[in-house]
């Protein structure tokens, strides 16, 4: 009898945590709190150490990507689905603005009716979606010694010339990148990695990193160096990407066993990735522009106690949200009609599976 593999609740948890992790840098940034001329002192070092920690947000999602597709076959509908997902918030976030009294510009508006420009994820996630089965096949078949080679000659250019902005990878934000980060997460669940070293380590090599990386950032803000930050925080620095591999290294090893906690994370999981789609949304020009920006001239315990009670509340309402979705487009078989519309879209242009 074929063996049935248990369920990594710790994957599951990674999920949620990455994208709680995307509500609370949209908070600090978009909310006027990173780049405000007014933060400094420790209020400075708390809002950044936050950043620190969270940057690791894309990375974690990618390469649970590539963890989760280790010995499963790719579906085109999957993009289909996301893209129609991607359109309903869209159109709903719109709306909802236009309701509350935003004055949302006509260039605006389009945007929010043909999203194509508003998610850079998104559109770097349908990308590497549709890259996958190019490769996926090949990817099975190498030795780990191949694999082990190409990923890593890939990581090296990444975080030296890449990271200096030479290697088209954007600063993480592309196709590119994504397709590395799901060669990672493919590789840690194919050959098990660094299953020797303790998990603590691990967690203290992950808030290590934020330090040191914190520790560079203040440095060069108190001496006045002129150095961009969002090249210190790009996805493919060094110490970002040391990070995301230690802590989801970490947190799969979790383990789950209360049924109660495993059914929530169940629920949870599945509405992910809305929450970006949510929070990326026109409410992230509108609503949370500045949102946050008088608390930098409070305590630094008050500034960090509101934007991580609020990151989670938004973070909450956004999955409770999008399981509204799921459960409304469950209700009108949204997932049977994108399938049969592509199915019999491939026949007609005489495609078969």
């Amino acid at each position: 009898m074929k063996k049935i593999k248990a369920r990594n609740y710790g994957i599951d948890l990674a999920r949620i945590i990455s994208m709680f992790f995307v509500v609370l840098l949209h908070n600090l940034l978009q909310g006027g709190v990173l780049y405000n001329p007014d933060l400094r002192g420790s209020n400075f070092l708390a809002a950044w150490f936050l950043e620190n920690l969270a940057i690791i947000a894309v990375n974690l999602f990618g390469m649970i990507t590539g963890y989760l597709s280790f010995g499963r076959k790719f579906h085109v509908s999957r993009v289909l689905l996301i893209i129609v997902q991607t359109i309903f918030w869209s159109w709903i976030v719109l709306f909802a603005l236009i309701v509350f009294g935003f004055h949302v510009s006509l260039k605006d508006v389009l945007i929010g009716l043909f999203p194509i420009t508003l998610f850079w994820y998104i559109n770097c996630y349908i990308g590497l979606m549709l890259l996958v089965p190019l490769f996926q096949d090949t990817l099975e078949k190498l030795k780990r010694s191949q694999l082990t080679l190409i990923l890593g000659l890939l990581l090296l250019i990444s975080v030296t010339v890449g990271f200096i902005g030479h290697f088209s990878l954007d600063g993480g934000m592309s196709v590119l990148w994504l397709l590395i980060l799901f060669l990672m997460g493919y590789y840690i669940r194919k050959f098990k990695l660094l299953t020797n070293i303790p998990t603590f380590v691990l967690w203290f090599g992950y808030f290590l990193f934020a330090f040191i990386a914190l520790m560079i950032d203040f440095f060069c803000h108190r001496h006045n160096i002129k150095i961009s930050f969002d090249i210190m925080l790009s996805y493919n620095s060094p110490l970002v990407v040391a990070q995301s591999v230690l802590f989801f290294l970490a947190i799969s090893r979790v383990k789950v066993t209360s049924p109660p906690c495993q059914q929530l994370l169940l629920r949870m999981s599945p509405a992910t990735l809305g929450v970006y789609i949510i929070d990326g949304s026109l409410l992230y020009k509108y609503f949370l522009k500045d949102l946050f920006a008088p608390l930098v001239d409070g305590s630094a315990a008050i500034m960090v106690s509101v934007i991580v009670m609020m990151s989670v509340l938004f973070f909450t309402l956004f999955i409770y949200l999008d399981s509204i979705r799921i459960a409304l487009f469950r209700k009108l078989r949204v997932d049977v009609i994108v399938n049969s519309a592509y199915t019999g879209l491939m026949k007609k242009m005489g495609v078969h599976n």
